[in-house]
């Protein structure tokens, strides 16, 4: 303090009236979105902060891609991320009409089955 009561700040960017020191975007702020990677302005507004896509970049370059199940598919696309993987055989049977999967032998082999209406 030089005596008057208040204190300077060196600002990098300048200043602003409202707000104090300029900062190089605003807080939150998506930068943009490229090489499966989304960039958005961290929430200083003075740096960037990075997350990786892990279905890429939408078309618009502004977002990570997603993916939005239909027909009612999203409950079981949801539950089998919990569910263990699944060996089939080669020489094993599907059975469509009654959700079934059998080995060469016959044995079924168990899998978790939904019926979607």
């Amino acid at each position: 303090m030089s005596g008057n009561g208040y204190e300077s700040t060196p600002c990098a960017l300048g200043c602003d009236d409202a707000a104090g020191c300029k900062t190089q975007c605003e807080p939150g702020a998506v930068l943009g979105c490229s090489n499966d990677t989304l960039s958005s302005c961290d929430a200083t507004g003075n740096g960037t902060v990075q997350e990786s896509c892990a279905l890429g970049c939408a078309s618009s370059g502004a977002r990570c891609a997603t993916f939005t199940p239909s027909n009612g598919l999203k409950p079981a696309l949801e539950d089998s991320a919990t569910q263990p993987d699944v060996v089939i055989p080669s020489g094993s049977r599907i059975d469509t009409d009654l959700g079934l999967i059998e080995n060469s032998s016959g044995n079924p082999i168990a899998v978790k089955r939904r019926l979607l209406s």
